[in-house]
């Protein structure tokens, strides 16, 4: 199944808030599976092209997508862990 523009702005959006070309651009080029990829940022060019449907996803981004979502997940329990323990008068790192 491949991932629809609806789906890719959404989820982005969700990431990246209103402005999510850019950064998630940034995100995927280190995740992009192309040998001819330099792990810098992708184009912000291809990214607009799937999400108004100009070109489609390709296979490769939902599991990108889902590495991103997956990390950003872990960072926020570690820095609510954070925010618990300060609430509770602990030190805070």
């Amino acid at each position: 199944m491949t991932m629809t523009p609806e789906a890719l702005r959404g989820i982005a959006t969700i990431l990246y808030g209103e402005e999510w070309q850019t950064p998630l651009a940034r995100e995927l080029g280190p995740l992009c599976p192309d040998p001819r990829s330099t792990g810098g940022p992708l184009a912000v060019r291809n990214v607009r092209a799937w999400a108004s449907g100009a070109r489609p996803v390709p296979k490769w981004v939902p599991g990108a997508l889902q590495e991103i979502a997956c990390e950003r997940a872990r960072r926020l329990m570690y820095e609510g862990a954070t925010l618990t323990r300060f609430a509770r008068g602990g030190e805070v790192e």
